[in-house]
C-alpha cells in the first residue's frame, strides 16, 4: 500500500497541487494559442518601449510568455496596473487591488499589509527579472519602479543607463 493510499489527506493534498500545475498548463497553451493568432507586433522596433501585455494569466514581453496562474497575488498586482491607462498605482491603490479595503480594519492590520505589499513588490521585481535573465535585452527594465515626482509605482521603466548607449 502506498502512501497516499494509507493517509486519505495526503492523498487529496497531492491531488490539488496536480490539478493547480494542469490548470497553470492550461492557461500557458491558451496564451500561447492567442499569441499564434493575434496579427500584432511582437517585435516592436528598435528604439521604441517592449510590448508588454496581459493575456489571460500569462505576462507577455515581446515575445517571451511569463505565466502567472499559481502567483495568485503577483497576478492581482500586475492586473491592478494593466486596469490603469498609464500603469501607475499610488500605494493605497494597489494595496486596495491586492489585499481588499482598507475600511474597518486596525492601525497594527494596516501596517502589517504595508510589510507585505514590500514583500511582494520586492518578490514579483525578482521573479520577474529571474524569468527574463535567459533572454537577450534589446531595451533592459526595471520593474515596480517608485516615481518620486508622481509617488506613484510604474509597472516598468527602461533602465536610464541603456538610454544613454542607444
Amino acid at each position: 500500500m502506498t502512501e497516499a493510499a494509507g493517509n486519505p489527506g495526503r492523498h487529496l493534498e497531492r491531488l490539488n497541487i496536480l490539478s493547480k500545475h494542469v490548470i497553470e498548463a492550461i492557461n500557458e497553451i491558451f496564451s500561447m494559442a492567442y499569441a499564434q493568432t493575434q496579427e500584432m507586433a511582437w517585435a516592436p522596433p528598435s528604439g521604441s518601449d517592449p510590448d508588454i501585455r496581459l493575456v489571460e494569466k500569462s505576462l507577455w514581453i515581446n515575445r517571451i510568455m511569463i505565466p502567472l496562474a499559481s502567483r495568485e497575488k503577483t497576478l492581482s498586482l500586475i492586473q491592478a496596473f494593466f486596469e490603469k491607462e498609464n500603469m501607475a498605482l499610488t500605494k493605497a491603490e494597489i494595496v486596495e487591488a491586492v489585499y481588499g479595503s482598507q475600511l474597518n480594519h486596525s492601525q497594527r492590520f494596516m501596517e502589517a499589509q504595508d510589510g507585505n505589499l514590500t514583500k511582494l513588490l520586492s518578490r514579483t521585481r525578482t521573479f520577474l527579472d529571474k524569468s527574463l535573465a535567459h533572454t537577450y535585452h534589446q531595451r533592459p527594465l526595471d520593474w515596480l519602479v517608485f516615481d518620486i515626482r508622481t509617488r506613484k509605482y510604474l509597472l516598468y521603466k527602461v533602465r536610464a543607463d541603456f538610454l544613454k548607449h542607444v
